[in-house]
């Protein structure tokens, strides 16, 4: 009975919805341009399974793994072509400029349909980025903040907001492996 109730006030409040000042229904389809439009990125989320991470067999991690969704003007993921640009800087508490030295940058390219299937990750829709470091792994128990830009071949440069990156390994695991792999 309690179903039906609300199944009968859904169905009884919709009209009222669309009739709201401001909704205008379409009466014809959008141009191609505009079309286009709506479907090219226009947003780039990084989302929270962006961390530092091991490429190889043994535990300690070697770089970052990047995660990023580009969305769309319907706030939809989108796969795009272009390239994306990932900095990382070392954090720079109680400043008006967290950005400290750079600890990092790659360029990524998605120009082929090899790479679209390479760095696109269909269960989440976003793409993953193994971000390797050379020199000087980065220090546990430190913040680092991450840029990320997107440069589509004919649109204009995306910029994600910066991504606080904290690295947080557990040092007791870690030397755990060290003593095992001797």
């Amino acid at each position: 009975m309690r179903n039906a109730l609300i199944a009968i006030l859904i169905v009884a409040t919709c009209p009222l919805a669309c009739n709201q000042p401001g909704f205008v229904p379409s009466t014809s389809p959008p141009s191609r341009d505009q079309a286009w439009d709506l479907y090219q990125p226009c947003r780039i989320d990084i989302l929270p399974f962006t961390k530092p991470k091991s490429f190889d067999a043994d535990p300690y991690p070697d770089g970052v793994e990047v995660a990023v969704r580009l969305i769309d003007a319907l706030d939809d993921p989108v796969k795009a072509w272009g390239t994306f640009q990932f900095e990382l800087y070392h954090f720079r508490p109680a400043s008006g400029e967290p950005r400290g030295e750079r600890a990092g940058r790659w360029t990524m390219q998605l120009a082929s349909v090899a790479d679209q299937r390479h760095y696109w990750d269909r269960v989440t829709q976003t793409y993953r980025f193994p971000l390797g470091w050379e020199g000087t792994p980065l220090m546990p128990d430190k913040k680092y903040i991450l840029d990320v830009s997107f440069q589509p071949p004919d649109h204009q440069r995306i910029m994600a907001q910066p991504y606080t990156l904290v690295f947080n390994p557990d040092i007791e695991s870690l030397r755990r492996a060290r003593s095992v792999g001797r």
